[in-house]
């Protein structure tokens, strides 16, 4: 029975005994002792398979009927956890931190949200063609360090929407709103209007 013991750690000597015994008393192992020696109890075990066929006892009945008969307290005393079961749960333990571990680094890695000024939603609100935010804010606050004025800016945007929308500018050609910042196109429609105001002048005068 000690090397039984051996074999099924997770059971107690007494808990192992009494399977044996019900095993040995429902027919279904048989005993014997086949030792030249007189002195020499030691039991053999064989399985009856003629029984278990003759019944037509399934394995998973034969599972059942050991469970039902350990004894609570012979449960208390077992030494430990079946190791295999507590590999498995260590395993799956340790894959949901490491999902949880991989959840943060993403979220840190994920970008901000742009968060773009009222002044600049102002022109990209009136600006006819919408492509690549992120740039033409970079160029309006580039525009704004070289201290034009968002008046200014906010006035040429404006006229360029007016004019497309009176020509029925294609989509196709319609400048990228970096590149009409980035080129600094909303001065152009500053001096044109100086030079329209110096003409009424000089027709004034004369």
């Amino acid at each position: 029975m000690d090397k039984w013991c051996e074999q099924f750690p997770f059971w107690s000597k007494r808990t192992l005994e009494r399977i044996f015994k019900k095993l040995e008393d429902e027919n279904i192992l048989i005993v014997g002792n086949y030792n030249k020696l007189s002195f020499d109890r030691t039991k053999w075990y064989s399985i009856n398979y003629d029984y278990l066929q003759s019944v037509g006892m399934h394995s998973d009945k034969l599972t059942g009927s050991h469970s039902d008969n350990v004894a609570e307290s012979d449960t208390d005393k077992m030494t430990g956890t079946i190791p295999e079961t507590t590999q498995e749960i260590t395993h799956k333990t340790t894959m949901c931190k490491d999902a949880a571990k991989a959840d943060d680094v993403i979220k840190k890695r994920k970008p901000k949200k742009n968060t773009y000024s009222e002044e600049f939603e102002q022109l990209w609100s009136i600006y006819p063609k919408k492509r690549n935010k992120p740039k033409a804010y970079q160029r309006y606050k580039e525009a704004l360090a070289k201290h034009h004025p968002h008046e200014v800016i906010l006035y040429g945007v404006e006229s360029y929407a007016n004019e497309c929308r009176q020509k029925n500018t294609g989509m196709e050609y319609i400048k990228m709103l970096e590149g009409f910042l980035n080129d600094e196109r909303y001065l152009e429609y500053r001096r044109m209007d100086a030079k329209e105001e110096k003409k009424v002048e000089e027709l004034t005068l004369f």
